[in-house]
């Protein structure tokens, strides 16, 4: 993540690289401040953060823009750096372009932010969630679920085992998703025990499939088909498996990964750092049980669970200790 005092640097390096003219009339310039800013209207949960502001004051108070370093963490802090200077050069033209609107008298962007605030209105959670990019274990590419099974078909299918690309995610949790193959003669046993490993065991809980055929052969399936997955049955935790291609490999005895969803980043309660540990007390009645390794040591609880990348974390005594696909720079796949 890049220090205020950088973020500081490449946007006075992006104005510069703009025309002069935009600026006309912004007397009070272009300002970043360190400040967290969330829209009145904001759900807990997912907040609805405010990375920018055009402010236009009458009486000669003066027209101004604030750049929130603070929220442009929040949301950009995990992305590679190229990611974050794309956008704050968004943030900034998004900005200016209120500034000249405001100058021409016209409103068509604050009429569109309007529409764009009543949609998450609308939507609640399912527009504010995390919506997650991942990375391609073969080549590194980092991409949105979609474009990486575009991507795994075009750039990543060869060999000669005949395989079934899946498409896993949580069915209520969707920012956490994988990509894998499956030899067609694999069952659904061995999806099983791989997704107990990546994702999921801590106390050897049932599990069982739903939907699809009555075959427990992958060869059963064809593209497009779909079937759920719980967890801890009674208590359980769901997913939701789509088979969306069939690709090709060098034979091996093995659900392959093949992709997946870059960790979410989550906040400490405390101080707003970026949080590692769930406090198991809180989690049963605050919105954010989250903390940082310095604000857990000073909180009043005791009982801990790391955060994990998967949809089973702060689970049960779900730790991810069998989770042994963290990402690194593409090597032997």
């Amino acid at each position: 993540m890049m220090t205020f005092d950088e973020v500081a640097d490449v946007l006075e390096d992006i104005i510069d690289g703009l025309p002069q003219e935009l600026f006309e009339k912004l007397n009070g310039g272009v300002n970043l401040l360190p400040d967290i800013k969330t829209h009145t209207e904001s759900s807990g949960h997912y907040p609805l953060f405010i990375m920018g502001e055009y402010h236009h004051h009458g009486m000669g108070l003066g027209r101004f823009i604030n750049i929130y370093y603070g929220s442009f963490v929040r949301l950009f802090g995990y992305r590679q750096r190229e990611h974050q200077i794309s956008e704050i050069r968004r943030v900034l033209l998004h900005e200016l372009t209120h500034h000249l609107e405001s100058l021409a008298g016209v409103r068509d962007l604050e009429i569109q932010d309007a529409i764009d605030l009543e949609k998450y209105r609308e939507t609640g959670l399912e527009m504010a969630a995390f919506k997650t990019d991942g990375n391609c274990y073969i080549c590194g590419r980092t991409l949105g679920k979609t474009a990486m099974k575009n991507h795994l078909l075009r750039e990543h299918s060869y060999g000669d085992e005949e395989c079934l690309l899946l498409k896993i995610e949580g069915a209520h949790a969707k920012e956490y998703w994988l990509m894998v193959d499956i030899a067609k003669h694999m069952t659904l046993g061995d999806l099983d025990a791989f997704l107990r490993k990546i994702w999921l065991d801590c106390c050897g809980h049932l599990s069982k499939f739903k939907g699809g055929t009555k075959s427990r052969k992958l060869s059963a399936f064809a593209v497009g088909n779909k079937l759920a997955y719980e967890y801890d049955i009674g208590a359980a935790t769901e997913f939701l498996i789509t088979v969306v291609g069939e690709t090709r490999r060098r034979p091996q005895d093995a659900v392959r990964l093949l992709a997946r969803n870059l960790p979410p980043v989550f906040y400490c309660e405390t101080c707003g750092a970026h949080a590692t540990l769930i406090c198991i007390e809180c989690s049963y009645d605050h919105d954010n049980p989250c903390f940082c390794e310095l604000c857990a040591k000073a909180h009043a609880h005791g009982e801990w669970l790391p955060i994990t990348n998967s949809p089973r974390c702060g689970e049960c005594c779900y730790d991810g200790e069998l989770d042994t696909f963290a990402y690194s720079p593409p090597t032997l796949l």
